[in-house]
């Protein structure tokens, strides 16, 4: 008997598996990527990069706050209590068991040759001869590691939508700073042409063309203001913040836009296993990695099940005899069962995993398909904000001058006051558009951190000239239009 147990139990040990093997899907990859040197490391704390001391308090703040983290957690630890459930069933059920059960005939017992009061211990074990339980504990161990994955794509896109919406509320800060001073300006220079049309020396129709400009930008003013506490509102829901600071609260500002530093354009030839780190990615494979192995416990079903059973205890007559003068018992046996005619349970069960797994594979190439769009889009957007910015920053500087030679030429009778305006509403709208391209311009930056999985080093010669470009102080806002 004890060479057929440790038989069955080197049977256990060195089970067959039915699971395929696994292999990474190929995929093509552009050249310039696959070429690119490997083994860049990862910049996790990116958003320190932008060397604001405000961001980097906010976005650790969410990172300890933010509910779907939290909730991410919570699934994690779902997945590492279901792995322990599947290690769990690789070994012996041992339980203990008491058992009482007299028989009474008319208010007597009835003493007969059995006994009716027994305790002790029993065990059972299924061998898992066919790979079943492991396979069910290998797909198990890919689903933590896919939940585990999914938890850090979960902060990277907390950290990435904190620092976006913080740049996005600097912008409107900016912008609502513009149209005050806008609207100011115009209120002043509305009081001139009062003064004048009174004195006869303007038209009704300029003077009321004035007027439809003050309100022009007190209307911008307001929509900013509504933005901008949409922008506030949604941030302090990013950062946890409690439902009376959400309503009543404030986002404390750190630099100036203006002063935020825009770090280097990522190489082009960026590292290809970069993207291999995004943590959907991973996700996605794990997942194909459990599908994967999913099969391999339907394909066992075709195969004899077998377990073990074992039982020692202690049996008395009596109750009170029970602990002090028992009968000791002991049995083991052993049982098997295998699917002979199921009607196509077992059959059906594999095609559904292969089935899962197909699916699993559609979908790990899309996400990979998918992050390459990002990060084309990216790196695209990143490159062309910088431009976008300098060709505002040259537009506002041109349309400056003209709205100043406009209202020279007003105040000298040589052109009309229609000038003027289309002079000053351009001059507004481009201070609008340079404030809105800058937040824009740090975004794509965030945005290439959030398509690669992370930040990425630069070279200490980037390192120097980022250093060399930061303004010493917060530059304020300057130049706003009149």
């Amino acid at each position: 008997m004890r060479i057929i147990v440790l038989a069955l139990i080197t049977l256990g040990i060195t089970a067959c598996s039915f699971a395929p093997d696994y292999r990474r899907a190929e995929m093509t990859m552009p050249e310039s990527w696959a070429t690119a040197e490997q083994g860049e490391v990862l910049e996790r704390m990116w958003w320190k990069r932008f060397n604001d001391a405000v961001l980097n308090t906010l976005v650790d703040e969410a990172l300890q706050h933010n509910q779907d983290i939290v909730a991410a957690v919570a699934s994690v630890d779902q997945a590492r209590a279901r792995l322990g459930t599947a290690r769990a069933e690789l070994f012996p059920l041992i339980s203990g068991q008491a058992d009482a059960s007299p028989v009474w005939v008319d208010n007597h017992q009835v003493q007969g040759s059995t006994a009716p009061y027994s305790a002790g211990f029993g065990a059972s074990w299924e061998i898992d001869l066919w790979g079943k339980l492991r396979n069910a504990s290998d797909s198990a161990r890919y689903q933590l590691l896919a939940t585990e994955a999914a938890q850090e794509g979960v902060r990277l896109s907390v950290a990435a939508q904190t620092a976006n919406g913080y740049f996005m509320l600097r912008s409107l800060d900016l912008q609502m700073s513009i149209a005050e001073q806008t609207l100011q300006t115009r209120e002043e220079a509305l009081k001139i042409y009062t003064d004048r049309y009174e004195q006869g020396l303007i038209s009704r129709l300029d003077f009321a063309r004035a007027k439809t400009e003050v309100e022009s930008a007190r209307t911008a003013l307001y929509q900013t203001r509504v933005s901008r506490d949409a922008a506030e509102s949604a941030l302090l829901i990013l950062l946890g913040r409690s439902p009376r600071e959400i309503m009543g609260g404030a986002v404390r500002r750190g630099a100036e836009l203006e002063a935020i530093p825009a770090p280097p354009v990522l190489p082009a030839g960026v590292p290809s296993d970069l993207l291999e780190r995004r943590p959907d990615i991973r996700q996605a494979e794990y997942a194909l990695m459990s599908a994967n192995a999913d099969i391999g416990v339907a394909r066992a079903a075709w195969f004899p099940s077998i377990s073990l059973t074992g039982l020692l205890g202690i049996v008395s007559p009596e109750l009170h005899t029970l602990m002090s003068n028992p009968l000791e018992t002991w049995s083991y046996g052993g049982n098997a069962s295998v699917p002979l005619l199921d009607f196509g349970r077992v059959s059906s069960g594999v095609d559904a995993a292969e089935a899962r797994k197909r699916e699993a594979l559609a979908t790990y190439e899309k996400t990979v398909q998918t992050a390459f769009g990002d990060m084309r889009n990216a790196l695209m957007n990143q490159q062309e904000s910088v431009h976008i910015v300098t060709a505002l920053e040259a537009m506002v500087e041109q349309l400056r001058l003209a709205a100043d030679l406009a209202r020279a030429r007003y105040d000298g009778g040589y052109s009309s006051y229609l000038d003027v305006l289309d002079a000053e509403r351009s001059l507004f709208e481009s201070e609008l558009n340079l404030a809105s391209a800058r937040g824009n311009r740090l975004t794509a930056i965030v945005n290439v951190c959030l398509a690669l999985g992370g930040g990425w080093k630069d070279s200490p010669e980037q390192v120097a000239e980022r250093q060399e470009k930061m303004p010493e102080k917060a530059s304020g806002e300057q130049n706003v239009s009149r």
